[in-house]
């Protein structure tokens, strides 16, 4: 801060890392796309009686495949939180469970 002191802000974790993994099958029709975030232990503040708290480290995992059937059809799967990772990023906001969405895309 502007007195010198070294302070830790919150919300940023000391370790964090994110990796992607994007591949295109043989033949290029099917599709899948993984990706990993590692967020580490960090600070927040408890608004509601202004103390400091701990936010745990989390690691959540998102999965996509999708399958280009012919010209005008592509079928896709999401998973999102695939190992259903309990996390907050903001002190009491929880973040969204394990989800899973499929569907079909029409090209005319």
């Amino acid at each position: 801060d502007s007195s010198g002191t070294r302070r830790t802000e919150i919300r940023r974790p000391k370790n964090q890392w994110s990796g992607l993994l994007d591949y295109s099958f043989p033949g290029r029709r099917m599709h899948l796309n993984v990706n990993i975030d590692y967020v580490g232990d960090r600070r927040d503040i408890d608004f509601g009686t202004g103390n400091r708290v701990s936010l745990d480290k989390y690691t959540r995992v998102d999965l996509g495949l999708s399958y280009q059937a012919n010209k005008s059809v592509k079928m896709f799967l999401q998973l999102k939180n695939l190992l259903d990772e309990e996390y907050e990023d903001v002190f009491g906001f929880e973040t969204e469970e394990f989800s899973a969405r499929a569907g079909i895309q029409l090209t005319l």
